[in-house]
């Protein structure tokens, strides 16, 4: 909800605005009355109600009016009642009285009369556009004053604050939005069955104790969330929690699946360091472990005593595993838009300079999101230099518009004739996520000229200037080679997977890997074989955008990220990637792979082999829906890919992708396979090269004959034989094809560990 309240704080950081619900009652069978209506609706309130108050009670031109907006579907069915309410109160006396007398007396709007009321107080008659303003900016501040005294750390100051401002809160009875406490007590009249418990304290606040009201499904993961915020308010704010609970009556199966804590210790805050602690867990059943955190924070393993995928008590258990995260950065995050069109200027490459420090990215179409990391500091967000983005645009400071000027349909305005910048300043000061927003406009004389538009092909290294920075001539013969894991035997095979690699591609290596899930014993061990096998280690991490369908699985979210960010997870002067699954071991050269011609396409993949007749039944897309839907297409393994990045970016393949996934999200039974089932389903629209059928050869699909051939060997599940993937690399990745074998390999891996340990 976008309202002030004192006692969940819900006050909107940003543009104060957005805290003020405007109401006028207004005269619409006179000229001047609609005016009066149309201020209102042009005004930047997060909230609007129009009151028809003629003169007199016939029907007329204002009675049509109302009936039409009622049947406006943005009002809402809270908004639409409140607005009921106004439309319906009664007049006496020539006073405007709702059924919940908001507006008292001494705040009489006689019939006829155009009256403006900011947040339930009458302050005055709308004339013209300025006087909406001036009430919208005083309203705003008064709210925010009192706002930032409520977050006052002084529980008597609190209070105090709270006292003073119930009148102003008050007023706000008839604003359009939900009244938490009114939907309670009528759905307690309404159900006496209901479960009601109150959790009280002793109160710590001197005067009128606030109250917190919750509505929580017990068997809902909000309600594992809620429980510790709620105690929290009990224990630590000396609020007194009321507690509905509203089980759904219908439920065929438990809906939870997941143990949750909430990394919350009143007695240790300014202490030491919150912690989550798990008791009493089942102990046959293997559990992994995944963190939520705030939106700004990145957080990542800095101690992991045990392998935080595979959690299991065999025995008494009586020591506790440990797992502790670090904060290592966080998060800037916002929005880009082109003041001229006010639309995101998708593919616009940005980067955020500060202190010895630059990050990049790109603009996406999808809300014209961005996000970038950032310790601690004062930062700047500003184009990408050297990049056909800085050719193109300049940044705009931003100058808010008068309000006789069109509003953008995708965020608040800005002057097209506003003075250049060098970007925007960035302070970051605090653990919160705010959305920072960036202008740009075309810069004089490249109006005409296309930011994702085809460029000439005989102009030398055009993909590099569109999408990147000029590099040096020998940054373009590195491999980039992108992999991620969970768990210790994913950890294990990945090292084995990346010596594989060094041992047989030509020239210098980088590997890419998604630091989310990594365990700090994994990144000691990868950063010793690069230095000892001649290869370079970085990592590189995203925060799953707010605004896009989450996943819950672990692995689910683990696919998610292996082909929903591709175009703003690297670099900016990564041309190109090659995806390799960690149960990998390869035996051919990648470079070959690295300069093959994908025909234009932005990614090339391997078609799963048909090859091995016994398990031909379990290709589902050669029937049914997957058939139909192909159209004779092949259907691809996800296992190894390659990804032109220029391509990538230059057809905002990223943000096609992105719309796929948010359309078929919903409903939860679609993208069994999520990395796999996406770009294959997307085919119509984004074609994939397909790449020769001996660049991945897997035992459960792939013929005995054409291993021979095979340039990398995947250690793909079997569908029959579930045969454990330990034993699986043992048995296959051995023999005469192979230089050396899964345990040489795994030898030769643990050796440089030793190494580096005892030097160490």
């Amino acid at each position: 909800p976008a309202y002030f309240d004192p006692i969940f704080d819900h006050w909107f950081q940003g543009d104060p605005s957005s805290n003020v619900s405007l109401a006028v009652a207004a005269d619409l069978d006179t000229a001047a009355g609609c005016r009066a209506a149309w201020f209102v609706l042009k005004s930047n309130a997060a909230r609007v109600a129009i009151a028809h108050n003629p003169t007199i009670s016939e029907a007329g031109i204002g009675a049509a009016v109302v009936s039409a907006v009622e049947a406006v579907h943005s009002m809402g069915p809270r908004s639409k009642d409140m607005a009921a309410a106004m439309l319906q109160g009664t007049v006496e006396a020539g006073v405007l009285v709702t059924p919940a007398d908001t507006f008292k007396s001494t705040e009489a709007c006689a019939p006829g009369e155009s009256c403006l009321f900011a947040n339930g107080r009458k302050v005055g008659a709308p004339t013209d556009a300025a006087d909406v303003a001036a009430a919208l900016q005083a309203e705003a501040e008064m709210g925010a004053k009192l706002a930032d005294v409520i977050r006052s750390d002084d529980a008597f100051e609190r209070a105090a604050a709270v006292a003073s401002a119930r009148p102003y809160v008050g007023r706000r009875a008839a604003e359009p939005r939900s009244d938490v406490e009114g939907l309670v007590e009528d759905m307690l009249e309404a159900n006496a069955d209901i479960g009601k418990l109150v959790l009280d304290a002793p109160s710590r606040v001197r005067g009128p104790a606030p109250e917190a009201t919750a509505l929580l499904d017990p068997l809902s993961e909000a309600a594992q969330r809620a429980a510790p915020v709620l105690l929290a308010l009990r224990d630590v704010l000396g609020l007194r929690v009321k507690l509905v609970l509203t089980p759904d009556p219908e439920l065929r199966e438990m809906p939870l699946q997941k143990y949750y804590r909430f990394a919350l210790d009143a007695d240790a805050v300014g202490a030491a360091s919150p912690k989550a602690r798990f008791a009493g867990l089942p102990r046959p059943q293997v559990l992994t472990l995944r963190v939520d955190t705030p939106e700004a924070w990145d957080a990542q393993m800095a101690v992991a005593e045990e392998d935080p995928d595979n959690l299991r008590c065999d025995g008494a258990c009586e020591e506790t595993a440990k797992i502790i995260y670090e904060l290592k950065s966080l998060v800037v995050m916002g929005q880009c838009y082109d003041v001229v069109d006010s639309r995101p200027p998708n593919g616009l490459q940005i980067q955020l300079d500060g202190t010895g420090a630059t990050t990049d990215t790109l603009v996406m179409q999808n809300l014209g999101y961005f996000q970038l990391r950032a310790q601690p500091g004062a930062w700047t967000i500003r184009l990408a230099q050297g990049t056909r983005s800085d050719e193109l645009f300049e940044t705009v400071r931003p100058e808010p518009l008068s309000l006789s000027r069109k509003r953008s349909r995708y965020a608040p305005a800005f002057d097209v004739d506003a003075p250049a910048s060098d970007g925007v300043s960035v302070i970051v000061a605090d653990f919160e996520a705010t959305a920072q927003q960036l202008r740009v406009r075309k810069k004089p004389g490249k109006e005409d000229e296309a930011l994702l538009g085809a460029e000439k092909p005989e102009a030398a290294g055009w993909a590099a200037s569109l999408f990147g920075r000029k590099k040096k001539a020998e940054a373009l013969d590195t491999v980039h080679v992108f992999s991620l894991a969970t768990g210790a035997l994913y950890e294990r095979m990945l090292k084995i997977m990346m010596l594989s690699v060094r041992k047989r591609t030509t020239g210098p290596v980088k590997f890419w890997l998604f630091e989310n899930y990594l365990t700090p014993a994994f990144k000691d061990g990868a950063a010793a074989l690069g230095e000892a096998k001649g290869f370079d280690v970085a990592y590189v991490t995203y925060k799953w955008p707010e605004w896009l369908r989450r996943q819950t699985v672990k692995q689910r979210i683990i696919w998610g990220y292996k082909i929903l960010f591709l175009d703003v997870l690297f670099p900016l002067d990564v041309p190109k990637i090659i995806y390799v699954d960690a149960d990998q071991v390869v035996r051919g050269d990648l470079r070959e792979l690295w300069n093959l011609d994908l025909k234009g396409k932005p990614y090339g993949y391997t078609p799963f082999c048909d090859s091995r007749a016994d398990t031909l039944g379990y290709q589902f897309w050669r029937s049914g829906y997957w058939k139909d839907h192909l159209r004779g297409k092949p259907y691809h393994i996800s296992a190894l890919y390659v990804v032109d990045l220029e391509v990538f970016r230059q057809q905002a393949v990223g943000d096609q992708l992105r719309a796929v996934y948010d359309q078929l999200s919903r409903d939860p039974n679609s993208l069994s396979n999520l990395d796999q089932d996406l770009p294959n389903y997307a085919q119509t629209s984004i074609p994939i090269h397909s790449l020769p059928q001996d660049w991945l050869w897997c035992e459960s699909w792939c013929s005995d004959g054409s291993k021979a051939t095979a340039k990398t060997i995947d250690l793909c599940n079997h569908p029959a034989t579930k045969e454990n993937k330990l034993s699986m690399a043992k048995r296959i990745v051995s023999g005469s094809l192979f230089n050396e074998s899964w345990l040489e390999l795994d030898d030769e891996v643990k050796a440089v560990e030793r190494r580096a340990a005892g030097a160490g």
